[in-house]
């Protein structure tokens, strides 16, 4: 019987794809064969890489209190509801660029990961914040507001929570 060992690091030498199902007393076993001398790149730029793109907003939940609670005019809530927004994610290694576009405003945030950024909010307001890049997430926690951002099923999911009110975003690929 093989012996399983995860290794969490930036380059893991992988086993290829010679993973396979056992059954044993009910219970699934992953077991793995040999080392096949194949290289696993699982830098936060890997793990995020199907964030990489054009998005368009497809639906959204709980925009106006989430925007309340970051402390945007009700003109500019009204405003925006109704705008079509989109999304351009672009990276460089564990550099990522965040590009909002909308009718009214349009700005970037560029964010390294495992790195303190300073980031432009919804409100205009300019906040710090940790990013972190966990299984295709990237995570954005500053000290009010906190983001996650995956691509799931091909669309991009985007959930904001600030104190206690969530906000959900879904976007299609352009």
């Amino acid at each position: 019987m093989w012996n399983v060992l995860l290794i969490i690091t930036s380059q893991v030498t992988w086993c290829g794809s010679h993973i396979r199902k056992m059954k044993k007393k009910n219970f699934g076993l992953l077991s793995l064969k040999p080392h096949q001398g194949k290289k696993f790149n699982n830098s936060p730029a890997t793990m995020t890489s199907a964030l990489v793109g054009k998005w368009e907003l497809e639906s959204q939940n709980n925009f106006e209190a989430f925007m309340r609670k970051m402390g945007v005019e009700e003109e500019k809530i009204a405003k925006a509801k109704t705008e079509k927004q989109s999304v351009e994610i672009t990276s460089s290694g564990d550099t990522f660029t965040i590009t909002v576009h909308n009718p009214a405003k349009t700005f970037s945030n560029t964010i390294t990961v495992g790195q303190e950024n300073e980031i432009e909010l919804a409100n205009g307001q300019k906040a710090k914040g940790m990013i972190t890049a966990e299984g295709g997430k990237l995570i954005t926690k500053m000290a009010k507001m906190s983001r996650t951002s995956e691509v799931v099923g091909g669309k991009l999911i985007d959930i904001s929570e600030c104190e206690g009110v969530t906000y959900k975003r879904i976007f299609k690929k352009m």
